[in-house]
């Protein structure tokens, strides 16, 4: 017995030892290949292949080329190597454990993956768990296919390590790229304790040279523009059941040559960098802690009139976002709750007409942020521009409902520097004065203001300055020791209309070379209007003026100012001597009552007069329009009697005249100096015992202003005298569009008679020789007669 026993042993030894030699080569046959998939489709109902199956000596499995799909459709798996290193299988208490397990060059692709569904009934009894544990699960340049945002995305290769010997960890790196493109990110990284309790994981995200259009999907979710550029960054991802923690390195974000473009607005940016820390508490709360530093930042809107260029700088921001209710109580998923910093260093900045150089002015701003109810609220907000000012306050920004509030303190520190910003640059060209304009001064003030979604606004609240002064060269101005306390409540929305009172104070004016000193006066506001009750009163070229009440309203849209001005006793010779001309005597006095300025022109009624050249001036309907523009106009009726020509013709160098002479200029217009329009009557006026000579130079002077181009003194007995009588002399003229109509004294036989000859000789007629000419032409003859000299007489006399 114990024989056959150990034969029988030797042969099942022999035959186990065969069986074991000869288990590579029958592994490897196809009928052994082909039983197994029979076995395997029977089981899964899936599409299996295996170009090869071994299994070697060591017990270890091997298959090549595997795929397995679902029948008819394409594989959503495939390998290149499957391997079971060490199968020994043994009791786990999850059911049974294996060895090491390898695939190498394996694909997925979610986008196939079978869909099932099952319904499983579980007992009432004690639940049991079975499964196969291994020791270690290890990819070799894995990849998974997926449609991510639309596109077709490739993830990998990956290798990992996957660990299941009691320390449950998945080592990982892998790449992800867009099909036949460049890799665009690499990653490395831990997953602790998978499917346990608290399972956890540890990546390193590393991004280099990637163009900012290999995520644009992923971009354009976030923000709703065309971006283009490239970035490098590396970041460190702890995720773990109780949160989220995203984390820049020192490294950061960088982004390069980047452009951001959305409905004809663009940011491009040279290069960006950004590092800091995000943090989710696993409960819809998102904290962020970054830091930005910009370089080369330029942007602008469509219509290019809103741009900056070079601007550079750094943001600090540090937020929560977290879902809350508002007070409808519905969820806001956009909550934000936090603080901003900002502060640009360098750059130009263009806002319509308003132009800063932040390399100068550089700007800083800073606040808290709360957007909750869909309300963005900034609290302890602060705007300062270096050597300027600055702003402090609250501001609530509603866009849905069409509403902007704030409500601060302003301080301009130097109030010159910021007339620059607002007011210099944006308008040196309208108003040419401001270019050469120097300013000083402080400005306080605390305002609220609401600016409304279709561009209506108020403002209220109280404005002082203190050390004012304003100047210019040409012409000469000076505004010295200027203070004021003005309450304001100005808007083209309602604003609140109570009166309220306030008052200023110029120290010193000086104008058209005079100087007058202490003008002081109360000002009582209201909304969009304001009033000055009292009379000002000031010396000036040895005489006084006095400013009456003055009202204004509508000051924001068609505003209207009235108030009156009268003179006594002003010096003519100082006061012509202040606007570049020469005359000695006289006294101009006179009420323009009332003096009324609406949309951008100033009318007057009454008359101010003076004693001028033995006779007298009016000047009536006196008003300046286009008040704002470069070239304003001035406009006036004149009037005059009983100039003694002795005299005026001595004062213009226009030779010697001897009468009396009297005129009305109407509708007189002079715009930049010249005059532009006018309809003119000048004329002698006889009188007993005045004569009425002329000289032979005024003759000449005369002759050239009628259009005769040489001396109208002939040759014979009447050459030999300087001075001839004439009965009557003077024109009527017309200016309009630059042409100028002249017409003689009087009209006879077809001519046109500036000056009449008298009855008894010498005599002499001056005749003008062109009724109708330019009157840049006329500007020439007055030019030549300012340079004509002493006539020779050669020429007869026109009788």
């Amino acid at each position: 017995m114990r024989r056959t026993l150990a034969v029988l042993i030797a042969i099942a030894a022999a035959l186990m030892l065969a069986a074991y030699l000869a288990l590579p080569a029958v592994t490897s046959s196809p009928g052994f290949r082909k039983a197994v998939l029979s076995l395997a489709r029977d089981r899964t109902g899936w599409e299996i292949t295996l170009e090869q199956l071994h299994i070697g000596y060591g017990l270890a499995l091997t298959a090549t080329g595997v795929s397995i799909a679902e029948p008819g459709h394409e594989p959503f798996l495939s390998a290149g190597e499957f391997r079971i290193s060490t199968p020994w299988v043994r009791p786990d208490r999850f059911g049974y454990k294996l060895g090491r397990i390898v695939l190498s060059d394996a694909e997925l692709d979610l986008d196939r993956l079978p869909t099932t569904n099952t319904t499983e009934t579980v007992d009432d009894g004690p639940a049991k768990t079975t499964g196969i544990a291994f020791s270690d699960a290890l990819l070799h340049g894995a990849v998974i296919h997926a449609t991510i945002a639309g596109a077709r995305r490739r993830i990998g290769p990956i290798d990992a390590v996957i660990n299941d010997r009691g320390e449950r960890t998945i080592g990982l790196r892998a790449s992800a790229t867009l099909i036949a493109r460049t890799p665009i990110v690499h990653a490395t990284g831990t997953l602790h304790n998978p499917g346990g309790i608290t399972p956890a994981i540890d990546l390193e995200l590393e991004w280099e040279d990637v163009p900012l259009d290999a995520v644009a999907e992923f971009v354009e979710r976030i923000i709703p523009t065309h971006a283009s550029g490239r970035f490098d960054a590396r970041v460190r991802l702890h995720a773990d059941a109780e949160g989220v923690t995203v984390e820049a390195d020192t490294d950061g974000v960088t982004l390069r040559d980047t452009t951001l473009e959305h409905e004809g607005a663009a940011i491009r940016a040279k290069e960006l960098g950004l590092q800091g820390r995000l943090l989710s508490n696993g409960a819809g709360s998102l904290t962020v802690d970054v830091q930005v530093r910009a370089r080369e930042v330029s942007a602008n809107d469509p219509s290019y009139s809103r741009l900056a260029e070079k601007l550079a700088g750094n943001v600090d921001l540090n937020i929560v976002i977290a879902e809350v209710k508002n007070a409808r109580g519905e969820e806001n998923s956009d909550a934000i709750m936090g603080t901003v910093a900002v502060n640009i260093e360098s750059g130009e900045a263009l806002w319509d007409k308003f132009y800063i150089d932040l390399k100068r002015f550089i700007v800083s701003a800073s606040s808290k942020i709360d957007t909750t109810d869909d309300v963005v609220r900034l609290d302890e907000a602060r705007l300062t521009v270096r050597g300027v000012g600055g702003w402090t306050g609250d501001a609530r920004i509603d866009p849905a409902g069409g509403r902007y509030d704030a409500t601060g303190r302003f301080e301009i520190v130097h109030i010159g520097r910021f007339l620059e910003i607002a007011v210099r640059e944006p308008f040196k060209e309208s108003f040419p004065a401001l270019a050469a304009a120097l300013a000083e001064g402080e400005l306080k003030g605390d305002l609220s203001s609401t600016v409304y979604g279709d561009g209506r606004f108020s403002v209220y609240g109280e404005a002082k300055l203190s050390g004012g002064k304003l100047e210019w060269q040409d012409p000469p101005f000076k505004l010295k020791d200027v203070s004021f306390n003005l309450p304001i409540a100005l808007g083209t929305a309602p604003v609140k209309d109570r009166e309220r009172h306030g008052k200023f104070r110029i120290g010193v004016i000086e104008a058209m070379g005079t100087r007058m000193v202490d003008i002081q006066a109360p000002i009582t506001t209201r909304a969009n209007a304001f009033s000055i009750d009292t009379e000002i009163r000031a010396e000036f070229h040895d005489g006084t003026v006095t400013l009456g009440r003055l009202s204004a309203d509508h000051i924001l849209h068609g505003a209207r100012m009235e108030t009156s001005m009268a003179l006594a006793d002003v010096n003519l010779s100082a006061l012509l001597s202040g606007l570049g001309l020469t005359y000695t005597g006289g006294a101009l006095r006179g009420r323009l009552d009332p003096l009324v300025y609406t949309e951008g022109r100033i009318t007057s009624q009454g008359t101010l007069s003076a004693k001028a050249f033995g006779g007298t001036f009016e000047a009536g309907n006196i008003g300046i329009s286009e008040l704002f523009s470069p070239v304003p106009a001035f406009s006036t009726d004149l009037r005059f009697r009983d100039l003694n020509l002795a005299t005026l013709s001595a004062a213009f160098e226009a030779g010697h005249i001897s009468g009396l002479l009297e005129g009305e200029i109407a509708a007189l217009e002079i715009v930049d100096g010249q005059p532009v329009a006018m309809e003119a009557r000048i004329q002698t006026t006889p009188r007993r015992g005045v004569p009425q000579n002329i000289s032979v130079a005024a003759i000449n002077q005369i002759s050239i202003l009628g259009g005769s181009g040489s001396d109208p003194i002939s040759r014979g007995l009447l050459s030999f005298f300087d001075n001839y009588r004439y009965a009557k002399m003077g024109f009527s003229a017309r200016l309009r569009n630059d042409r100028f109509t002249v017409r003689g004294v009087e009209q006879y036989d077809g001519k046109d008679f500036l000056v009449v000859g008298s009855i008894f000789p010498p005599t002499v007629n001056v005749i003008s020789h062109s009724q109708v000419i330019a009157f840049s032409e006329m500007v020439r003859r007055l030019t030549r007669i300012r340079t004509a000299g002493s006539p020779r007489v050669k020429e007869p006399v026109e009788k």
